[in-house]
């Protein structure tokens, strides 16, 4: 016997209410001594970005855990539904001077010249991912990499800010 419209609408609206209720006791959790606590990671409870809004934009809310070199970033990423990652990414359109591997003299100082700059501007910080999967980026992610800046209450492009600070990579490294 098929099932009438209104008990299907009924139906859906009791799973409607069940999944959101669901959802709020996932976020919390009781304590033994009665405190309710939230289960979300820390790095997300308080983030600047919305989920809503960087679903809206195509991006994820990311957190910087680990900076390999000027442009190579280690992030813990929230992915939406609860659901987190750890990424590598390289930063989309910029190019450091070389940690690891330098071709020229002075390239190795510059390179952790940029690193230090950029540990100061993203690590344990709030950032926005734009990411693009590139085949020659050594199965890397890139990504349009943006982080949060307290004071002012923006976001800053981090592309620009290391462009504009002089870090990219040269043809020499020659003292001025």
């Amino acid at each position: 016997m098929p099932l009438s419209q209104s008990r299907i609408n009924a139906l859906r609206t009791s799973r409607q209410s069940a999944d959101t209720a669901l959802c709020q006791i996932r976020q919390r959790t009781r304590t033994k001594d009665g405190d309710t606590i939230s289960r979300k990671p820390s790095e997300f409870i308080r983030h600047p970005f919305s989920h809503d809004d960087a679903v809206r934009h195509g991006e994820y809310r990311a957190v910087c855990r680990h900076i390999t070199d000027g442009d190579t970033f280690d992030f813990f990423v929230s992915l939406g539904l609860d659901q987190y990652a750890y990424l590598a990414v390289r930063l989309k359109d910029v190019d450091t001077p070389e940690l690891f591997r330098p071709k020229l003299p002075g390239e190795k100082q510059a390179a952790l010249s940029a690193k230090s700059f950029v540990e100061h501007l993203i690590f344990n910080n709030y950032c926005r991912l734009k990411t693009y999967k590139d085949r020659r980026s050594f199965n890397r992610y890139i990504a349009d990499v943006s982080y949060w800046q307290p004071k002012a209450q923006l976001w800053v492009d981090l592309a620009g800010a290391i462009k504009q600070a002089g870090h990219e990579k040269r043809e020499s490294y020659e003292r001025e």
